[in-house]
């Protein structure tokens, strides 16, 4: 038999279980109704043998409990940092932050999300002329160009034959 609409009441804290799975030829949608009026938070359709997840409407997806595997169904993380998992333990991985040709891809490490609470700590790498620059404190600390030259705390790159001199453990 074919369904063409399920609804599903689950406002008092139920759960639904599909032990056989479902099929969907034109994707499933997960939505919830309030006050009269449906919102589609989440969409999942099939593209080219490929799953898609498409939050609707300009939300975002949030996961509330972890840790969240990519790539593995066995977590291997630290205590300390086991939020998300990319990979597992035999062959190379990765991940690629892609970003416009004009534009720059951050890695950002935060302790708020006002002012630089939001980016206290950075990785950015500029397209436009490929350079990466480590920051601290919301500040840019370490600069390498794309020929491979380093500048501190800036762009200041010194000139050739240089050499960075230590004043010690406190410099």
């Amino acid at each position: 038999s074919t369904i063409t609409a399920l609804t599903l009441d689950m406002s008092e804290g139920g759960q639904a279980t599909f032990n056989k799975g479902i099929t969907c030829d034109g994707g499933l949608s997960l939505f919830k109704s309030t006050g009269g009026s449906s919102e589609l938070p989440l969409k999942v359709t099939d593209s080219s043998d490929n799953m898609v997840f498409e939050v609707q409407g300009g939300g975002r997806a949030h996961f509330n409990y972890g840790p969240v595997l990519i790539g593995s169904t066995t977590d291997v993380m630290h205590a300390n940092m086991d939020d998300l998992q990319v990979g597992h333990t035999s062959g190379s991985k990765g991940i690629t932050i892609v970003s416009g040709s004009d534009s720059y891809g951050t890695l950002a490490f935060a302790d708020g999300s006002s002012g630089n609470e939001a980016y206290r700590g950075f990785v950015e790498y500029f397209q436009t002329d490929d350079r990466m620059i480590l920051g601290t404190s919301g500040t840019e600390r370490l600069r390498i160009a794309s020929a491979g030259q380093i500048g501190l705390g800036g762009a200041n790159y010194g000139t050739s034959g240089q050499v960075i001199l230590s004043n010690g453990s406190g410099s």
